[in-house]
Formats: structure tokens, C-alpha cells, sequence
């Protein structure tokens, strides 16, 4: 049993009519005599579309025979079926995988960087190349320069098969893995490689390639980049964003970076004097609950607070010698701070139970200060009650 490529024979073929020549007994996994559906391989993900009307969710080859998957059974008697390629997928991984190589040529001449991974993914692309250590800014624009140089000569891109034996005549970028017939992908003074992948015709259909990152990972340097229509989309979201940004602030798209960094300066004295501010009224309130107290252990909520501020008045509490209870609701969620003078002896954990029944609480330290949270908000009451009461006993 063998299927027979039409993908490899014309990569624009989308519709195609062929034989049933086997089929398991769910009537969804199936292989045709022939096929313009490309199976996962080379890095490169399988086609998508229809066989009469029926979805295929995933195409993979084994040796000389594709078998096609159904997202529900093929109807009875059907032995002769319509197939219909998902045209914008095909011509967003042609080109991505068409860009790969281009950056990966590039790499190799340019600056002797060679490609160990390739990642064709849905919603990102990228490679992993050689060497544990990032491109600079002047070699990722060399690279990128390059690579959309020989997009805009819309250079030929031929594929075409050598024997084995043979192989040692071309000069390939990496060395074959595979025996017997191997398929090569030339690009017309760019690149030389062994693939199986569907690639464009010219370096024109890839349109554009954007270099947009790069990171370190497993002793190697991996570039994710954006392709084609890809780019295209990305372009286009940027510029808006930065067309929105620039509105906001009230500067051109050029002005954007220094308004901003402006706007961080500004944030950072803002943060610093919210910060001074709070330590000024946190000694004022600390001073005014010690004050009204008197005798009595200081307890005190917010029914939405700020829980730095909590901590902050708890440490001004504890140098007043004062023992408190301090509760506050933030997003929903409870969070207490109980404070007694080491002096007192307070016995928190053995008392801990019972204190966070009301809030189902958490949390804990060690004298003079602890500190947790609680699921139950409305228990707040009920927590300062018993944290008086355990005083007073």
C-alpha cells in the first residue's frame, strides 16, 4: 500500500478527488491512493480541510503510506471522495517554514550559526541555533537585512531528489538523515537542505520576515520570529498599539519611549511620597487608637483596606506596648493581625483554633506579631470579640 504525494507535485493543489484504498473499522482513519494533504513531518504541522465535508483534525505519514483522521466516520459505500486542503494554513506554514529556511541560510553564512531545532507552531515560530549566547543588535538587523534582501529578488526556489550515493556532490547546510531517495529544497544563492516540508515557489510568496526575540535554553540560542501574513497581523497590531499610546500621551509615535520613561519617573516619586504619607498618618492613627483605648486591647477594621498600611500601624502598635486585633477585607478575603508585647506572654497557638474558627482562617508567627488570612470575611466581628475575651480571662 502507498499514497502518492500531490502536494510534492504542485503545493497550490487544493481540491483533488481520489480512491479509498483503506479504512479502519471507525470509519475515521483512512488512506487514499493519492493525496494533496501533507502530513506532519520536518517540523512542519499537517494540513487541515475536508474529506466529503468531513473534517480531518490530523494527516501523518509512516514510510510510504499517509493516513488521514476524521472527526467522525466516513459514510457507508463511499469509496471515491472529495478532498479539500485548507488553502490559508498550507500558504501560512509554506511560508513560514519557506522563512525558516532564509534565516537559518542567513545564520549559517552570515554568522556561522547553525539551526538544531525548528518550532512551526499555530501561534508562534522559531529556531534554535548553536552557541549559548544572544545576537547582538547589529547582527539581528545583518540577519534580517539579509533574509528580506533575498525575499525582495524573489529568488527561485527549486526541490528535487538525489540518490543517496549521490549526495556528497552538493553542499548541503546540514548533513541528510534520511536513506535512499532524498528530497533537497535549494533557494536560488541562499540556502541547501534536506526536506520533505512544501515550501513556496519563489522567495517573494514569503513576503517579509520580522525578527521579534530571543532567550537562552538548553545551551543554545532559540530566535522566535514572525513570518508573512503573520507579520503582516503583527504589524498591524503594533502600529495601532502604538498609535493609541502616543494619543494617550499626547506625542508622535517617536516620542512614545521618552514620555513614558517620564511617566515611570513621575510613578516612582508618586510611590515615594504615597509612602512617606502613609508613615506620617500611620503614627498619627497609631498614636490616636493607643490614646482612645486606654486599658483595653486596641481593635480595629477596614472594610476595604490597604494591607502595607495594616502591617505598618501593627509595628507602630508594638512599640506602643499595646496589645490589638486588626482586621481588614481586601478582594473579598479577610487578613488579621494579631500583636502582643512579648511581656504578656500571649499563648497564640495554643489559642489559634479558636480565634480563626469565625474566619476559617490561616496563618500564624511568633510573639509578639501574627499575621494570616480568612475565607470568611463576616467573621471579623466574632475574631475580635474572642481575641478581648482571651485577654480578659
Amino acid at each position: 500500500m502507498k499514497t502518492t504525494p500531490l502536494y510534492y507535485q504542485d503545493v497550490n493543489l487544493l481540491q483533488f478527488q481520489s480512491r479509498v484504498v483503506h479504512l479502519d473499522k471507525s470509519r475515521c482513519r483512512l488512506v487514499l491512493a493519492e493525496t494533496a494533504f501533507y502530513p506532519e513531518g520536518g517540523g512542519q504541522p499537517a494540513d487541515t480541510g475536508t474529506i466529503e465535508g468531513i473534517a480531518v483534525t490530523d494527516v501523518q505519514k509512516k514510510e510510504t503510506v499517509i493516513t488521514h483522521l476524521l472527526a467522525s466516520p466516513l459514510p457507508e459505500n463511499v469509496t471515491l471522495v472529495k478532498g479539500v486542503v485548507d488553502g490559508a494554513r498550507r500558504r501560512d506554514f509554506m511560508q513560514q517554514h519557506t522563512g525558516q529556511h532564509l534565516l537559518s541560510g542567513c545564520l549559517d553564512s552570515l554568522l556561522g550559526r547553525e539551526t538544531v531545532a525548528v518550532h512551526l507552531g499555530k501561534d508562534y515560530s522559531s529556531i534554535e541555533v548553536n552557541k549559548a549566547c544572544y545576537l547582538s543588535e547589529d547582527e539581528l538587523a545583518l540577519l534580517e537585512n539579509r533574509a528580506n534582501d533575498a525575499i525582495c529578488e524573489n529568488r527561485k526556489i527549486h526541490t528535487f531528489s538525489v540518490a543517496q550515493e549521490d549526495i556528497s556532490a552538493y553542499q548541503l547546510r546540514r548533513p541528510s538523515k534520511v536513506k535512499g531517495r532524498i528530497r533537497l529544497v535549494e533557494i536560488d544563492n541562499t540556502d541547501l537542505v534536506a526536506c520533505g516540508g512544501v515550501h513556496c515557489r519563489t522567495t517573494g510568496e514569503v513576503k517579509f520576515i520580522k525578527i521579534l526575540s530571543q532567550e537562552l535554553l538548553r545551551g543554545n540560542l532559540r530566535i522566535y520570529f514572525c513570518i508573512g501574513d503573520r507579520a503582516r497581523r503583527d504589524y498591524r497590531i503594533k502600529h495601532q498599539l502604538c498609535r493609541t499610546l502616543a494619543a494617550d500621551l499626547s506625542v508622535p509615535v517617536e516620542g512614545i519611549l521618552e514620555k513614558w520613561r517620564s511617566r515611570q519617573q513621575e510613578m516612582e516619586n508618586l510611590k515615594i511620597a504615597l509612602q512617606d504619607w502613609k508613615k506620617r498618618e500611620a503614627a498619627l492613627f497609631s498614636a490616636a487608637l493607643v490614646r482612645n483605648a486606654a486599658a483595653a486591647p486596641i481593635v480595629h477594621h477596614w472594610q476595604e483596606g490597604d494591607s502595607e498600611y495594616m502591617k505598618l500601624l501593627a509595628k507602630l502598635l508594638l512599640q506602643q506596648d499595646k496589645p490589638f486585633c486588626l482586621t481588614l477585607i481586601k478582594r473579598g478575603k479577610l487578613q488579621w493581625a494579631i500583636g502582643c508585647a512579648a511581656s504578656d506572654g500571649f499563648p497564640f497557638n495554643e489559642h489559634r483554633a479558636y480565634l480563626l474558627a469565625p474566619i476559617d482562617g490561616k496563618g500564624g508567627g511568633k510573639a509578639p506579631l501574627w499575621q494570616g488570612m480568612g475565607n470568611k470575611a463576616a467573621g471579623w466581628k466574632e475574631l475580635q470579640y474572642r481575641f478581648k475575651t482571651l485577654l480578659k480571662s
